[in-house]
């Protein structure tokens, strides 16, 4: 189940790397940065994947991947958010991945390019 705050945090910390929407701003057009940021992206893509949630619910074991990738600090990547401040998570949230993780999937959709849940 993706809640509305849940969709706002990944939306906040993670869909830049982990989706098909990703901002690519205008130092990620300069090499060598343009080398790092493009390999960081593939490799989020490649692991997990927030645009093929559209057509699907994300998986227990795509959820706990997340969380235990916040827990320890290793998501968002450190040298991310030292250009977005924005996309640091605080423990509050945390613990609510965390929280959403382990509880019983329910259907998503993407509504507006959002990370939303089905339910009214």
């Amino acid at each position: 189940m993706i809640n509305p705050q849940v969709g706002k945090i990944l939306d906040r910390s993670c869909q830049d790397c982990h989706s098909n929407r990703t901002v690519w701003p205008w130092y990620s057009h300069v090499a060598p940065a343009s080398w790092v940021i493009s390999k960081h992206v593939n490799e989020g893509r490649k692991m997990l994947d927030f645009s093929e949630w559209t057509n699907q619910s994300p998986a227990a074991d795509e959820r706990m991947l997340i969380c235990d990738a916040v827990s320890d600090g290793r998501m968002p990547l450190p040298g991310y958010t030292v250009i977005h401040r924005n996309a640091r998570l605080s423990k509050q949230d945390v613990e609510l991945l965390c929280w959403w993780a382990a509880a019983p999937s329910t259907p998503t959709s993407m509504h507006a390019g959002k990370l939303t849940n089905n339910h009214k």
